[in-house]
């Protein structure tokens, strides 16, 4: 179906950044499900702030948090600060079963 409409780079980024934008606000849903406070429901624009390259808080459990990061070469980028960077951490775990289980990692 896709494979016959002009291939537009603007048009592919732009959607690119539309299907990363919807998975963040899936994962903020599903974060908020498993009783973590979202520091601030994500907005359009935060994908096209400069400042999203260097990343931006998700969740803040504690001093543990879950960060994302955007650029338009890698997209979204979910990632785990403090304790939640050692992968034996029991929260982190549960956090990245049920991002898998959503298909949103």
């Amino acid at each position: 179906m896709y494979k016959d409409l002009p291939r537009n780079p603007e048009f592919a980024a732009e959607q690119k950044m539309h299907d990363d934008f919807e998975r963040l606000q899936n994962i903020t849903k599903v974060l908020e499900e498993m009783g973590f406070q979202v520091i601030e429901h994500p907005t359009p624009d935060i994908l096209e702030n400069p400042t999203s390259e260097a990343g931006f808080p998700i969740v803040r459990d504690g001093l543990d948090g879950i960060r994302a990061s955007y650029t338009k070469d890698r997209g979204l980028v979910i990632w785990f600060a403090n304790s939640f960077e050692d992968r034996d951490n029991p929260r982190r775990k549960e956090v990245v079963e049920r991002l898998n289980e959503e298909g949103l990692l």
